[in-house]
């Protein structure tokens, strides 16, 4: 199925489901794999995050575009859930530490 947001007065055709762009989210902000892993992150936050962002598009039509789920969707649904949830934050700790060689986080630099 195909989940649909309008926003005057035009309509955008999103992933192809809600759960597609929620696991593509998740694939970057999980604590287990995620390149940039996030402390408390759940798809079930993501979710509710999701649902806000589409109220913003709404909302403010002329400041946020949808942009059928690319990375800068992803980035706003991130921050989204930094603003709703603010007991999350990056894994930093348990071993995950920003490496400046290759500028991510990962387990090697302690």
């Amino acid at each position: 199925f195909f989940i649909i947001i309008r926003t005057s007065p035009t309509e955008f055709i999103m992933c192809s489901s809600i759960k597609e762009f929620i696991d593509y989210i998740y694939s970057f902000y999980n604590v287990v794999d995620g390149l940039y892993p996030v402390k408390g992150c759940t798809k079930v936050k993501i979710e509710c995050a999701i649902h806000e962002y589409w109220k913003q598009i709404e909302k403010y039509p002329t400041v946020y575009t949808w942009g059928y789920g690319d990375s800068l969707d992803r980035e706003r649904v991130r921050d989204i859930m930094f603003d709703m949830f603010p007991k999350i934050s990056y894994a930093t700790d348990k071993g995950w530490r920003w490496n400046p060689t290759t500028g991510q986080y990962d387990m090697t630099v302690i």
